[in-house]
């Protein structure tokens, strides 16, 4: 079994499936509330907070990378509100819904989640191995990544523009918190904007 991330919507390009059953056995989606979402968009590209947020909203968007005004990366991501329903909505393969807080905030058992769900789709039928999951959670906790990426730098960190000063991938962890870093009438209107989502994901 291979393990890929992606960044791309479930989506059809010219009629081709970007995966489908054949290429894939299941999915698991990391969602994250938009209103904490945003702030990292915001870091990562550089973007003031209201730009950010028509990133999040706009139809067509797409992350495009150009070489000699040839394409050398294309990653259609679409809205972030088709982004997750082209995810959970599709036929062709399982797909788990995980919440970045929970990872956060309930880590071992969310993580128990996860390697069961992948388990069942291998059809593996060893126990869950709590030793070795307790030891895989401290390695890989927020404040060793952030020493690793200050250490040994980390590859999908940007560069500033019009200067050499990399973009710190991991930036705030537990300290990204929009009733902190949004103003109210940002935070109102996000409300507004992914009522549905936040409702059914238990963020309101």
């Amino acid at each position: 079994m291979r393990f890929f991330k992606t960044h791309a919507a479930m989506c059809k390009i010219n009629n081709n499936p970007f995966t489908d059953n054949k290429n894939t056995l299941g999915a698991i989606y990391i969602l994250r509330d938009p209103r904490n979402l945003i702030t990292s968009l915001s870091n990562h590209y550089q973007l003031n907070l209201n730009d950010s947020l028509d990133f999040m909203i706009e139809e067509k968007k797409a992350l495009v990378d150009r070489v000699d005004n040839k394409f050398k990366v294309f990653v259609p991501i679409f809205s972030w509100r088709f982004h997750l329903k082209s995810w959970i909505h599709n036929k062709s393969f399982k797909t788990i819904v995980i919440r970045y807080e929970d990872l956060t905030n309930e880590t071992y058992y969310t993580f128990k989640k996860v390697i069961e769900f992948i388990d069942s789709l291998a059809n593996n039928k060893n126990k869950f191995n709590k030793e070795k999951a307790k030891k895989t959670i401290v390695s890989c906790n927020f404040e060793n990544l952030q020493n690793l990426e200050k250490n040994k730098g980390f590859s999908e960190a940007l560069t500033k523009k019009n200067s050499k000063e990399k973009i710190k991938f991991f930036n705030l962890g537990k300290k990204n918190d929009y009733r902190k870093l949004l103003n109210e009438d940002l935070i109102n209107k996000m409300n507004n904007i992914f009522q549905e989502e936040l409702i059914k994901y238990k963020y309101e």
